[in-house]
């Protein structure tokens, strides 16, 4: 009776694919000798695209290959399973049906046609929680977005771009100007500097030099691998130093030159462990 009336359901859900967004990219479980992962496209013109896999001791259990779209007014996922070289399980024009019967965000229940069996996507925290639930019970996976692999650097140390910081004579001004332009608050907000995180990478506003000095216009911090190595091949190639190499705290050491051609060019270290000064606490 419960099967059937979620069935019955099925049709107030229409168009309801574009709820389940968050279901989209990669989500994996990696624990001992089992490795599950499931990714899914976006939505896009009512229609979504997805795959399974499931290995246990480095062998093939099975794939599945899965779409979500609109038939019939009625929001239906279709799946079809696979063993190790694609070797089907269901015959060609057919494939295991569910129907969605519950969706909100972070939640969606689809009921398979013609069986009293559930398949539930669900986040918890940072969790895509994936039940498949019948009569012989209930098999669940937590899976995790995969961690992202850090960036490698180039042969000569360099990582990536870290922070462009951009010298202002009116730091409040220069504060509100790019609060406005960039649609976001500062991270950092202090006196000697101010600080905006740009998805990933940051832009820095600093006051004006002591009175006397040159007023330099920005400096592109670039984050290196090792900043001694890095900071002896500068100087090797021409480049002059304007700032001597410090640490600037949390881990964090920074060093300014410049280049042959008149630019100034940062250059940053992260994650380097400093011993404690001798009257400092025990952490």
């Amino acid at each position: 009776m419960l099967a059937l009336l979620m069935f019955l359901l099925g049709p107030a859900l229409a168009g309801s694919i574009d709820r389940l967004d968050w279901m989209a990219g990669s989500w994996v479980l990696d624990e001992e000798d089992t490795y599950v992962e499931e990714s899914w496209s976006p939505p896009r013109q009512g229609n979504m695209v997805g795959s399974f896999r499931l290995l246990s001791d480095g062998q093939v259990v099975f794939y599945e290959l899965m779409v979500i779209e609109t038939q019939d007014d009625t929001v239906i996922m279709s799946l079809k399973h696979f063993d190790g070289g694609l070797t089907g399980w269901e015959k060609r024009k057919q494939a295991v049906r569910f129907r969605l019967v519950e969706a909100s965000q972070g939640h969606a229940s689809f009921q398979q046609e013609g069986e009293d069996q559930r398949l539930v996507y669900a986040l918890e925290d940072d969790s895509l929680v994936i039940t498949l639930a019948g009569e012989e019970g209930e098999i669940r996976f937590d899976l995790q977005r995969p961690a992202l692999a850090p960036p490698e650097p180039t042969a000569g140390g360099f990582v990536g771009l870290r922070t462009s910081a951009a010298h202002v004579p009116d730091l409040p001004a220069a504060r509100a100007f790019y609060s406005q332009l960039l649609g976001l608050e500062p991270y950092f907000d202090e006196p000697f500097y101010v600080g905006f995180d740009v998805n990933g990478s940051e832009l820095g506003l600093v006051p004006p030099e002591p009175e006397g000095d040159e007023q330099p216009v920005s400096t592109a911090f670039w984050k290196v691998r090792d900043l001694d190595a890095t900071w002896a091949r500068a100087l090797s190639a021409g480049a002059v130093p304007l700032a001597p190499i410090e640490d600037v705290g949390g881990g964090v050491r920074v060093g300014v030159l410049q280049d042959p051609f008149g630019h100034r060019l940062g250059l940053l270290e992260e994650g380097v462990a400093t011993a404690p000064a001798a009257d400092s606490p025990p952490q």
